[in-house]
């Protein structure tokens, strides 16, 4: 069973889309862990931000690049010699995607083409994991290294499709030789934590309403979606790319984290949200929609189980009581943001025993 303390204590890591929110949760277990981080990505672009207020530049390399503009990428590769590379895709925000087509696929596909075009000359790498959100909203009883679906029926979820199949193309065309890094890509449900405050997402929304005490409007409330607390995927990245550097070409491939329980309306996430916050918070969802529940399949991988140990350990009752902490503390006081943020870090790696 790997051993992420151990492991990742002075390797050097390079995460792309470290400014932003999953990137920033990573960057952060990765400091926690003792590892030379290389951040590149975009400055954050909403105020305030996970990267700014824990203060995720400190004691790391960070270079603010774009994935779109390979000269970066190259110089970046080249000066910080990355052991392992984790890959962010989706950095142009879903509901921006239909107002910016171009930019969402220059960004998740280009950008993917040249994190692996780099990949491929940089003799330090020996492990590089390409992650990316679900997109499709189908149940999946197989396996998740049998996979075959790429499906994308919106301009997003489609460049996330187009990066997945460029990944595999790249790591069956170059990264299957003795010698190169070990290649693979991951899908992860919908991802939900303290510190996301991008526009048009669920959480942050309410979060802001609570905060501010302005009422929370909530479109698409009857919709159920699954949904897993950030540090259950951050950890399955930091397992699987360990296992990758470590054991090798039998892990390569796709796979997806995905959360195991109920699915949970928009509407219902609210309230319950808004219950465990202990101030007055105001909602209106659609008057006509009502509280819903759906047991998902199961959908996690035996293999992935079986190999680096890795299944949600967050339940979604746990991952909102600690979503709310995160946020109850930060609106508290700013400052709190990096010890609320190491804290559940911590608390999470006891639940773990990794």
């Amino acid at each position: 069973m790997p051993n992420l303390a151990s492991f990742y204590r002075g390797k050097r890591v390079l995460v792309s889309g470290h400014t932003g929110f999953v990137g920033g949760w990573l960057t952060a277990w990765l400091k926690v862990l003792g590892a030379n981080v290389i951040g590149f990505a975009l400055p954050p672009k909403t105020r305030p931000n996970l990267f700014d207020a824990a203060m995720l530049d400190r004691n790391i390399i960070s270079i603010f690049g774009d994935v779109r503009d390979r000269g970066a990428l190259t110089t970046a590769f080249a000066q910080q010699q990355p052991e392992s590379v984790i890959h962010l895709v989706g950095q142009a925000p879903a509901n921006r995607a239909h107002d910016e087509p171009v930019e969402t696929y220059a960004t998740n596909v280009m950008g993917t083409v040249h994190v692996l075009e780099e990949a491929r000359y940089a003799r330090s790498l020996r492990a590089l994991l390409v992650l990316t959100s679900e997109v499709t909203g189908e149940d999946r009883a197989q396996d998740a290294r049998a996979r075959s679906d790429l499906s994308g029926n919106d301009l997003y979820g489609s460049s996330l499709a187009c990066a997945e199949l460029v990944t595999k193309a790249y790591r069956e065309s170059f990264f299957n030789q003795p010698g190169s890094a070990v290649v693979a890509s991951v899908r992860a449900d919908n991802i939900i934590g303290g510190g996301d405050w991008e526009e048009g997402r669920l959480v942050p929304s309410i979060a802001r309403g609570i905060s501010s005490g302005k009422p929370v409007s909530i479109n698409n409330s009857d919709r159920l979606s699954s949904w897993q607390h950030v540090l259950d995927p951050v950890r399955g990245c930091l397992l699987l790319a360990q296992c990758l550097y470590e054991d090798g070409r039998d892990l390569a491939g796709p796979w997806t984290f995905t959360a195991d329980g109920p699915a949970i309306s928009a509407e219902e996430l609210a309230k319950r949200m808004i219950s465990l916050w202990p101030e007055d918070a105001l909602t209106n969802p659609n008057p006509s929609s009502a509280s819903q529940k759906k047991q998902l399949s199961k959908r996690g991988s035996p293999k992935l189980l079986a190999h680096i140990g890795w299944k949600p350990l967050l339940n979604f009752d746990q991952t909102l009581e600690w979503t709310v902490e995160w946020y109850r503390a930060f609106y508290q006081n700013a400052a709190l943001a990096w010890p609320i943020t190491e804290a559940q870090i911590r608390r999470f790696t006891q639940i773990s025993g990794k």
